[in-house]
Formats: structure tokens, sequence, C-alpha cells
């Protein structure tokens, strides 16, 4: 596997770029706010969210690209409010 690996979620509210098997940052709107988080964890639950990501063994993640994300995290900063002021 290699990585970057891009996933979001089928309604385009989130966005997440996975990193390795322990590390990935998600971007998220919710109304006129966004979010990024950004994990990095070696604690189990971590590790199997992310694997959930990668395998998508539900089908609830769409698979996309870093092109893709990087154009959500634009069309966030341009048209969101940060949801905290550290955000950018």
């Amino acid at each position: 596997m290699t990585f970057p690996q891009f996933r979001k979620y089928s309604n385009n509210k989130s966005h997440f770029k996975i990193e390795s098997y322990s590390a990935m940052e998600e971007i998220q709107t919710m109304g006129k706010y966004f979010s990024i988080t950004r994990l990095n964890s070696d604690k189990m639950p971590d590790r199997n969210y992310i694997s959930d990501l990668i395998k998508n063994p539900n089908g609830i993640f769409e698979v996309t690209n870093g092109k893709e994300y990087s154009l959500f995290l634009k069309n966030c900063v341009s048209n969101y409010t940060p949801l905290y002021k550290s955000i950018l």
C-alpha cells in the first residue's frame, strides 16, 4: 500500500487524507463552518478507524485523490468559517 490514500463520504462533507496506518487528516464541513482534524496515534481504536477508511468494509467511503482533497480544502477556506481559530 502506498500513501497518501484519499477517501470521502458520499455526502461530500468529509474528506480524508490517510498518511499511514496510524496517521490521517480529516476536513469536515458543518453548516457554515469547517474543521481540520489531524490524528497521529498508535492506539488500537484509532488504528482500527484508519484501517476501516483504507479497507472500506461497509462501502461507506468513496475513493478519491489528492487533487479533489486539495480543491475541497480550498473551497472550505474560501467559503466556510473555521470552527476553531487555530485552523490555518
